[in-house]
């Protein structure tokens, strides 16, 4: 799950476009997953929020994987808000199990 919050108010603003780029890569490089998802940020609808300036979105992406290869798979999640971008990247280890060998 993304989760997106201005805090002030005053960058998201109505109408500005929004996206979010996701991509799974194995430790040999291989991308196993990508999506992309695109968004517009619409007015407030609850008229008792219409003092609170916060506005934010949460996206979440639902992954079946099927790894094939041991050790550190990288995930790259990149935010567009406007004209600004936010890249976190975190890392999914796979582990070899006990007693097994890598054919």
């Amino acid at each position: 799950m993304v989760s997106v919050l201005d805090e002030e108010g005053d960058e998201f603003l109505l109408e500005m476009p929004v996206s979010l780029d996701f991509q799974l890569t194995s430790p040999s490089g291989k991308t196993l997953a990508a999506s992309h998802q695109a968004l517009r940020l619409d007015p407030k609808v609850n008229p008792e929020a219409a003092d609170i300036p916060a506005r934010g979105f949460q996206i979440v992406i639902g992954l079946g994987l099927h790894m094939t290869e041991y050790g550190p798979h990288q995930i790259r999640a990149t935010v567009t808000v406007g004209e600004k971008e936010l890249v976190r990247t975190r890392h999914l280890y796979v582990v070899q199990p006990p007693n097994t060998q890598v054919a």
